[in-house]
């Protein structure tokens, strides 16, 4: 029992950081006002020839496309009057591979939500004083763990972006289908490398800041707790009556009067 506990603690923990940095990422998928945020800073309608209208509507249609049933992102846009494909068959297939990867970490975010939810609801219903405060004491430590990972990895991550993002693509897809021209092929035109760099760094300063303040809440906890508890001591000894002769004194002072018996008349 005691070792099923401390592996439940354990899981709630590490699932902490996992929920809050998927749950970053999730956002910066599915908002296509951060796909806008790229397409004004670099620039991306001189690159692409596009106007920034059909730009939009192209980040729409990805964030659908992450969401519904379609097996290729089949994005159209208007140049020189003609209607054609913004994607080529080659990136149309990354987009597959991407999207199939995003479902596996939309997935394990929602498992560890599920996980973190039943978790707190379990030490709720069986609440005791003790188990809170092992509560808030977990979501200090799980806060403390999420900065402190997050701000290493915002820092390597700084230092060597771009070993770290060809590693990442060597070990998350099974082809060479990322590779792409970027004189030619509009998905890396859209979404360039310093685009990357700057959502991978806000994802981690965000999840670091959500560590920070989980730590603080976890902290607010434990001292609300502190100041509410309630001690119950043992009432005082209740003192005797300041007239009332001690037991022992007022049987020496019987034994003191007492009539002498027959035997000790003289």
């Amino acid at each position: 029992m005691i070792a099923l506990r401390w592996l439940a603690s354990a899981l709630f923990i590490a699932a902490i950081p996992v929920f809050l940095l998927l749950s970053n990422v999730r956002i910066a998928t599915m908002e296509p006002r951060v796909y806008g945020y790229g397409f004004s800073t670099y620039g991306v309608a001189e690159v692409t020839g596009l106007d920034r209208a059909q730009l939009d509507r192209a980040a729409v249609d990805i964030v659908r496309y992450f969401a519904d049933d379609r097996p290729l992102l089949t994005t159209r846009v208007s140049i020189g009057g003609q209607e054609q494909p913004l994607f080529t068959a080659r990136e149309a297939l990354h987009m597959r591979d991407v999207k199939g990867l995003f479902h596996a970490v939309f997935w394990l975010q929602e498992v560890a939500f599920v996980y973190l939810a039943v978790y707190v609801v379990a030490v709720y219903i069986w609440a005791r004083e003790r188990p809170l405060r092992r509560l808030a004491r977990q979501c200090m430590t799980a806060g403390y763990v999420t900065a402190g990972v997050l701000a290493v990895g915002a820092v390597i991550a700084a230092i060597g972006f771009d070993s770290l993002f060809l590693a990442f693509h060597l070990v998350s897809f099974a082809n060479d289908f990322w590779a792409l021209d970027p004189l030619h092929d509009r998905l890396i035109q859209m979404f360039p490398r310093d685009f990357w760099f700057i959502v991978t760094l806000a994802v981690g300063v965000a999840t670091v800041m959500e560590g920070m303040l989980l730590s603080l809440l976890g902290y607010a906890l434990r001292s609300w707790l502190d100041r509410t508890a309630v001690v119950v001591s043992p009432p005082p000894p209740s003192a005797a009556p300041p007239d009332a002769p001690d037991a022992s004194n007022a049987l020496l002072a019987d034994e003191a009067t007492a009539e002498p018996t027959a035997a000790e008349a003289p």
